[in-house]
């Protein structure tokens, strides 16, 4: 998915004015535009940086987009099988399906924000805890901690493990994951 990311590495932190002069002159033999995201991760006294094209981003923001969106539409229909009465849901089942799947829209989008901005996927582990997600967001963006959370708490815990029916708590809780996939809304789908 990526082919063009360069990785850097260093026995020890460089300053900013040499890595910079050295991105700038390895990138300049490529014929599109590159944002930077400088990200040191420390591994003993190992640094790696990861610089990805605009057009890397567009890719993943698409890829990744279309999924967690997916997922939403799946569990827009689930909550029309919940037989929505007077600001309640009737079957529980199908709100607890619906919420668990718009939570997993929601990993998926968080997943290629966390990309984009440079972080890499763990490896070896396949499922991640929420306190993953948590700790990493909250170094990139406060405003999507706070969504995550709110998401985490109303589709993950009341919704899924719970089964709330009260319509109203549950499209907060979908209001809450739009804006986090919102967050990784392609450019070419986005309003100008």
């Amino acid at each position: 998915m990526m082919n063009v990311v360069e990785t850097l590495r260093a026995t020890s932190l460089p300053n900013t004015g040499q890595l910079r002069s050295y991105h700038a002159e390895k990138i300049s033999n490529y014929k599109f535009p590159i944002r930077f995201y400088f990200l040191p991760l420390q591994v003993k006294t190992i640094y790696t940086y990861i610089v990805m094209s605009i057009q890397e981003q567009e890719s993943v923001k698409t890829t990744y987009y279309s999924e967690a969106m997916r997922y939403m539409d799946n569990a827009r229909e689930d909550l029309k099988k919940a037989n929505k009465e007077d600001n309640y849901y009737r079957d529980s089942k199908y709100v607890k399906r619906a919420c668990g799947t718009a939570y997993n829209g929601v990993l998926i989008a968080l997943d290629g924000f966390l990309i984009i901005k440079g972080y890499e996927k763990p490896k070896g582990k396949l499922r991640k805890s929420i306190e993953y997600y948590q700790s990493n967001i909250s170094k990139v963006d406060k405003k999507m901690l706070d969504y995550l959370n709110s998401a985490y708490m109303i589709l993950h815990l009341s919704g899924y493990y719970d089964g709330i029916n009260d319509a109203r708590v549950v499209k907060v809780g979908f209001d809450e994951a739009y804006k986090i996939i919102d967050k990784i809304k392609p450019a070419a789908l986005s309003p100008e």
